[in-house]
């Protein structure tokens, strides 16, 4: 209470309508993730990752009106709404298919396409009565798409209602970005703009999504949060170019902010994305003084920081240098700090970033004023904050080696390998099964526990008859 006062007494209204938004959404992000059952960790962290796109929403207000970009920050923003629907589209897919890894034969018919219905009945609707004046209608979209993206978020909770929980999702996101198209208010042109990214974007992503092999769903993941992370860092770059004048310092800090916290996850998700596709290196990567490196680094951020809020509004091109500098700082911090980790800690090192791409659309909710994004953002960076802990704890690892790259040693242990290795052919095993009162399956990851899954479905049907 005393932290909502001091706020409340040296801050503004837009900044503490902004933190009330993020307070409410956070408790709900909050509650959710507790409820996942483990073996859908992977498919939430993959929802989660395909509504932060919603990142390019920024985008929208800085991509002009044209049929083309014809300014700097109207090319930044154009880049954005790409980027974020290749994610978009990439994600659900992604989602999608990690899903259908549960399915059973046995399992009654779906029929997808029925969501169709409601989405055109309330995108007709919304066209139809924005036609005649918005007035409370984008706040109306907004509310429709918070509750979605809550709803597709509990929905994951148990494999009966998850893939129900990734189409509401899929809604959440149409509606928010139709509420978003409407208070932007774009021309003709501008609309015209919109429809051939979001087109390239989506079509990108799905074919992206459908071409990956099962087991590169999980870093394909990691890649599409970079995708997210540079989105981010390119609306807050625009937003300030755009507004060189009339800009407000929660507007220059938000834009700092969106633009280092999106920087760190870009780098930090290439990287986790190479280690787990084994194209660099899965041991931890120590730089020599590297605590040394990232704790300047993060000096010359806030010194940036300063120099940007205290120059920006009467020197532009100052205040893009800063900005700038940040994002380069902010890129080689991302490296540093998850290439100090081994790959296998990748997994939580993903829910992590997934957690920054949520807390970079807070930034941009912030920035722009926008509750949509401030409600989205909270609730991805907190039900990602908590997976995080979830996963540390279920993996014995620490949670301040993953947020800073291994800043304390690990303890060892010297462990005796005993046993022997038990080498059999497929008859062999075929009759022990057939002898076995019990069996039990042991996977180490999530594409195996799936297969592995469905195999021990197979094995006991086809045993029992």
């Amino acid at each position: 209470m005393a932290t909502a006062l001091t706020l409340g007494k040296f801050t503004g209204a837009a900044f503490m309508a902004n933190a009330f938004t993020f307070s409410l959404a956070s408790l709900i992000g909050y509650r959710v993730v507790w409820g996942v059952a483990p073996a859908l960790h992977s498919p939430l962290m993959s929802v989660t990752n395909a509504i932060s796109g919603m990142v390019g929403i920024g985008g929208l207000y800085v991509m002009g009106s044209g049929y083309f970009p014809e300014t700097i920050p109207q090319t930044l923003g154009a880049l954005s709404v790409l980027l974020a629907f290749v994610n978009v589209s990439g994600g659900f897919v992604i989602s999608k298919r990690m899903l259908d890894m549960f399915r059973r034969p046995t399992d009654p018919k779906e029929y997808p396409w029925l969501y169709a219905i409601p989405a055109t009945l309330f995108g007709g609707g919304f066209i139809w009565a924005a036609s005649s004046g918005v007035a409370g209608l984008v706040q109306a979209g907004y509310l429709v798409s918070s509750l979605l993206c809550m709803t597709s978020l509990s929905g994951l909770a148990s494999q009966t209602t998850a893939r129900r929980g990734n189409l509401l999702g899929v809604l959440g996101v149409f509606s928010g970005v139709l509420a978003s198209l409407a208070a932007v208010g774009l021309s003709t042109e501008g609309l015209t703009q919109f429809a051939g990214l979001a087109a390239v974007g989506g079509v990108v992503g799905m074919v992206i999504g459908r071409r990956i092999t099962p087991t590169g769903l999980p870093q394909t993941v990691a890649a599409l949060h970079s995708v997210v992370g540079l989105a981010a860092v390119l609306t807050s770059i625009g937003s300030v170019l755009a507004h060189e004048g009339d800009i407000s310092t929660l507007h220059l800090v938000s834009a700092y902010l969106g633009v280092l916290i999106g920087g760190v996850t870009f780098t930090g998700s290439i990287v986790a994305f190479l280690k787990l596709a084994a194209k660099m290196s899965s041991k931890p990567i120590n730089l020599p003084g590297r605590h040394l490196i990232n704790g300047s680094l993060l000096g010359a951020n806030a010194a940036t920081m300063a120099a940007f809020i205290a120059w920006a509004p009467g020197a532009p091109l100052i205040g893009a240098a800063c900005l700038c500098g940040n994002a380069a700082l902010s890129f080689i911090k991302g490296y540093t700090t998850t290439a100090a980790i081994g790959g296998a800690d990748m997994p939580v090192v993903i829910t992590v970033l997934n957690a920054y791409s949520g807390f970079a659309l807070v930034a941009e909710g912030f920035m722009l004023d926008n509750s949509l994004l401030t409600t989205i953002g909270a609730l991805i960076g907190v039900s990602g904050s908590i997976l995080s802990y979830i996963m540390c704890v279920a993996m014995n690892r620490s949670i301040t080696n993953v947020l800073f790259g291994g800043i304390a040693p690990t303890a060892q242990s010297q462990t005796k390998i005993e046993g022997e290795i038990t080498k059999t052919t497929a008859e062999e095993a075929s009759e022990m099964l057939a002898n076995a009162e019990n069996v039990i399956i042991v996977s180490t990851n999530y594409v195996g526990v799936v297969e592995l899954s469905n195999l021990a479905f197979s094995v006991s049907r086809r045993s029992t008859q």
